[in-house]
């Protein structure tokens, strides 16, 4: 591997001196052209290159080996290592599983070469954990926060403490404003210093890191609010039924008020006054009843899902494990508006159907 590490650990050999790079092997030719030409201006021949590890492990002279290779897959490297008699230089992590580490180790055992791992014990960094979090997210359960000075001892240079471009090291801002994080990452970027502020540093929010997942909340919330209002126009049509069947039934009260000087528009804004009153009464219950549910809604669900003993929104399942409900008074009054705007519509049919009773045809058969 000629990435950063497998160049770093080429380097460090080269100051410890007596080393001849022979070979070079990576898949990636951009890679492995850039490192042999740097290795040649270091030590005046230039390396043989291979795409095939098998191959470069054919190479006359050779008497060790750095494995440095992604995705950190180093077994079969390692085999056909010592197995040629070659002493190896592995760069960690060493294994995938306990099974694998197992076979590598006896394998080195059995050959008897020299095989070291990473680097020197002296060079580990000890943490003290402090605490643990669930966010109810899936995704952050290898994240491990650690302070700036010790992030800069464990990825910046010995000898400057300058965390290395090559590394792939986010920053996390915690900012007041979670709203507008995207104005201020970016303002953050812009105020560092020239020699920083390249091209390799991007700055996102945590709404563009996790875009898919607020994308389906946006849409989900949309269909909800559709949802929502489809059960607003069914209870409407309910308060349409229950209108006609009252016209249906008072159409010879009506009919006498009608011979007594009630007008047309007297008698439209009666049944319409009666529609929107039970539209107002529900409207007014359901907007009581739904913003109680809102506050307690993490307490209610929890109640529920101990007395079934049953999980609503796994978080083996789902990428959430759960969500915090908050009310938003633009969103409860459009609601409302919605339901009385519904209910209205709603009366306008059956007091229309009432203006329109003739009252010498009811009266004729009373």
């Amino acid at each position: 591997g000629c990435g950063w590490y497998g160049m770093v650990n080429v380097n460090a050999a080269f100051k410890a001196g007596g080393v001849e790079v022979l070979a070079l092997c990576d898949v990636d030719s951009a890679h492995l052209e850039k490192s042999a030409a740097d290795i040649e201006k270091l030590q005046g021949s230039r390396p043989k290159t291979f795409k095939l590890y098998e191959d470069m492990l054919t190479t006359p002279g050779l008497e060790a080996v750095i494995i440095g290779t992604q995705p950190h897959w180093h077994a079969l490297q390692l085999f056909a290592c010592v197995q040629r008699g070659l002493d190896v230089y592995c760069e960690k992590p060493l294994a995938y599983d306990i099974r694998e580490g197992r076979a590598m180790v006896d394998a080195v055992a059995k050959s008897g070469r020299i095989v070291q791992i990473g680097r020197n014990l002296s060079d580990v960094m000890k943490f003290r954990v402090v605490g643990a979090a669930d966010f109810g997210f899936y995704g952050n359960n290898n994240t491990v926060m650690i302070g700036l000075p010790a992030a800069q001892g464990l990825f910046g240079d010995d000898e400057t403490g300058v965390v290395n471009a090559a590394q792939d090291v986010h920053l996390r801002l915690r900012v007041t404003d979670v709203f507008n994080a995207g104005v201020i990452a970016q303002d953050a970027l812009n105020v560092l210093p020239a020699q920083l502020a390249s091209d390799q540093l991007v700055a996102s929010s945590w709404s563009e890191s996790q875009s898919s997942l607020f994308d389906a909340l946006r849409l989900e919330k949309t269909l909800t609010g559709f949802m929502l209002l489809m059960i607003v126009v069914i209870g409407a049509v309910n308060i349409v039924s229950t209108l006609v069947m009252v016209v249906a039934d008072k159409s010879a009260d009506i009919a006498i008020l009608r011979t007594m000087g009630a007008s047309r528009a007297t008698i439209m804004m009666v049944f319409v006054t009666q529609g929107t009153t039970v539209g107002i009464f529900g409207t007014a219950l359901g907007a009581v009843l739904g913003v109680l549910l809102s506050l307690n809604l993490s307490r209610v669900m929890q109640g529920i899902e101990s007395t079934l003993n049953a999980a609503f929104s796994p978080d083996d399942v789902y990428m959430i494990s759960y969500l915090r409900a908050e009310l938003r008074a633009d969103d409860v009054v459009l609601i409302c508006i919605s339901a009385l705007a519904v209910s209205f519509l709603a009366t306008l049919y059956p007091a229309y159907r009432a203006t329109r009773i003739q009252p010498a045809e009811v009266l004729r058969y009373e």
